[in-house]
């Protein structure tokens, strides 16, 4: 049994090392009462009286939105990200190589 599990663990080693492609952090944008806290690959910032528009370094079509915050969660289009109403909170954009 020992050598069964010695077995099969090696094996899911192994295919976790063969996996070349991870999910990467894009832009990070940290924003609260209408100040911009942090912004990473995340720029020119325009608030309005409804919400905020800010540009993204690149153009990146699958981005999953990673929000921890208040408010509702941002949009993301491939050159925006968009954050309604009083928005107090994190935004980490995410690449999925999948």
């Amino acid at each position: 049994m020992f050598q069964i599990w010695s077995y099969y663990f090696s094996l899911v080693t192994q295919m976790d090392d063969l996996v070349l492609e991870s999910p990467q952090v894009h832009g990070l944008l940290d924003i609260c009462d209408g100040v911009v806290r942090r912004a990473w690959n995340v720029d020119n910032c325009e608030f309005s009286t409804s919400e905020v528009t800010c540009d993204l370094s690149g153009i990146f079509d699958d981005l999953y939105v990673d929000y921890v915050g208040s408010g509702l969660t941002p949009t993301v289009n491939a050159s925006h990200i968009i954050l309604m109403g009083e928005t107090c909170g994190r935004t980490l954009l995410w690449i999925l190589p999948w």
